[in-house]
């Protein structure tokens, strides 16, 4: 009961924190691991209804089949928690802004930094197919093995998709996807960076704050500072409803 406890915590700690290819990767080798026994105390429900239902589910935010398997449509769902940065940073640097703020985005760890980084250098559309790129790169290995009389539609589909983005990537190689959106002076800082300086806020001196995670110590940090400097400091949290 531990083991698939703990399985079940990792797909829903990663659904708010995942965009939708990470997810569907993860509940694809969560089901494979199960199915070939490496987790055996996941095989209930992992050979069942449940999570074969999860996969679909997944998948469904990633592309869409027709209902004749003739075609695919990419979907694509972003990172809910960069689109939601994104609209802060966007709300920070609007049209009636007097002056460029000092922005400080305190993420989880520094893959959430690097994702951040190239989700507002690039913008997320681009982010997302050069994500699903990879997915497939990987995903089509054992399709690509088949002669093509076994593939399955789904399976030509995908490796069709593969070929359509790397060629538009090989075109154009230097895109730079978003196109110079204006955003201040952005520093963007992980927990650890943050909690390691005695006075990190003192260092950065933002006027804003956005927190990727809530963090009631980090929040309590903010507060601080702002009665120091005796200004306002706007602190932005990304929060899920439904997470």
């Amino acid at each position: 009961l531990g083991s698939e406890l703990k399985a079940l915590k990792e797909l829903v700690e990663s659904l708010p924190r995942s965009d939708a290819v990470a997810f569907y990767d993860l509940a694809l080798s969560v089901r494979d691991a199960a199915l070939k026994g490496r987790r055996r105390a996941v095989s209930t429900w992992a050979r069942g209804v449940a999570l074969d239902e999860l996969v679909l589910a997944a998948r469904a935010r990633v592309y869409e089949l027709a209902d004749d398997k003739a075609s695919l449509s990419r979907i694509l769902e972003e990172n809910v928690k960069w689109r939601l940065v994104d609209d802060a940073l966007r709300d920070l640097g609007g049209q009636h802004s007097q002056q460029q703020r000092r922005v400080l985005v305190a993420v989880p760890d520094e893959a959430a930094a690097a994702a951040l980084a190239a989700y507002l250098s690039r913008g997320g559309l681009a982010v997302m197919e050069r994500t699903f790129l990879k997915f497939l790169s990987r995903h089509n290995a054992r399709a690509r093995a088949l002669e093509p009389s076994k593939r399955s539609p789904e399976h030509a589909l995908l490796l069709a998709q593969e070929a359509e983005l790397q060629a538009a990537y090989a075109a154009d190689a230097s895109s730079s996807g978003r196109g110079g959106a204006e955003r201040g002076r952005l520093a963007v800082a992980t927990r650890d960076q943050w909690v390691a300086r005695d006075d990190a806020l003192a260092e950065w001196l933002p006027d804003a704050v956005v927190l990727v995670e809530a963090d009631p110590d980090l929040v309590r940090r903010v507060e601080a500072y702002a009665a120091r400097r005796e200004a306002t400091v706007a602190l932005y949290v990304c929060r899920c409803d439904e997470s």
